[in-house]
């Protein structure tokens, strides 16, 4: 992924090692890590995140349409793959709690 800086949209460059030429993917301008190639390797897959939550899309790389493919309405989604069939997907959810605590040096009586 990268932005490009003609019109600052980000794409996703595509390099044919054996053309040793690179082609350019306009993707959705909300697009996250983590990024993988979806079954047959004919579109790319990766995260959205709208208020806080997580969900993953699909994009052809021959640049059609994009369509969601989950939808959750909690949590952040770490990684994800693909069974090698391409039926089913595996992903790992969670999220991040922290807690703050203030110390304070006080004079002692």
């Amino acid at each position: 992924m990268e932005v490009r800086d003609f019109d600052h949209k980000l794409v996703l460059r595509a390099d044919n090692v054996e053309t040793h030429k690179s082609e350019y993917l306009n993707v959705d301008p909300r697009a996250t890590f983590p990024f993988a190639y979806g079954p047959g390797g004919d579109s790319i897959v990766y995260n959205v995140r709208e208020r806080g939550v997580d969900n993953l899309w699909r994009q052809g790389l021959d640049g059609s349409g994009r369509k969601q493919l989950t939808r959750f309405s909690s949590e952040h989604i770490q990684r994800f793959a693909f069974s090698p069939d391409g039926a089913k997907l595996a992903v790992d959810r969670g999220h991040l709690e922290s807690d703050a605590v203030l110390l304070q040096e006080s004079a002692g009586k």
